[in-house]
């Protein structure tokens, strides 16, 4: 009796406390491998979309968007597509550890919660972003070294036109 009410109090605060936020679609060109990042708040970044209720994400080949949209911190539903140039798609799993992925080598969708700030937070310089990997088990040591991440910073930073 005790862990029932217990439990339903966990339950009923979570559900209080927690916001719930636009749904999102990403869509990302069939056969990309790598890191993808999103820069939030960028005025000449991608016009905001929508695609039934849910926010649309078309990441470009070298999986660096800039975006108009402002990061939305909260519970969401994600799901995530390999798109090709007809809009066809097809989803990828959200894996929740590399485990899961060693056993059947698929491509899916590794750290896909990851958020943060480039920059010093506030700043005039810095830029929020949303991160994850497209990945499958024997390929993700190849973009979580540092050579790769360097690399992509450099590329994050020739994109957005500044140093952070």
């Amino acid at each position: 009796m005790k862990e029932t009410i217990l439990l339903n109090f966990f339950i009923a605060f979570l559900l209080i406390n927690c916001k719930v936020v636009e749904s999102n679609t990403f869509l990302i060109p069939v056969g990309f491998k790598g890191k993808v990042i999103i820069i939030f708040e960028q005025k000449n970044g991608t016009p905001t979309k929508y695609e039934k209720g849910r926010r649309i994400y078309d990441i470009p080949n070298d999986g660096i968007l800039l975006t108009q949209f402002k990061l939305a911190y909260g519970l969401n539903d994600s799901k995530f597509y390999y798109k090709d140039s007809m809009d066809n798609r097809v989803q990828l799993t959200d894996f929740n550890n590399a485990e899961e992925s060693k056993l059947s080598n698929t491509v899916g969708i590794f750290a896909s919660g990851t958020t943060g700030v480039y920059g010093n937070s506030g700043s005039s310089t810095s830029v929020t972003f949303l991160a994850f990997n497209v990945s499958n088990y024997e390929y993700l040591d190849s973009i979580s070294n540092k050579v790769y991440i360097d690399k992509f910073k450099r590329k994050v930073i020739e994109k957005v036109g500044h140093d952070f």
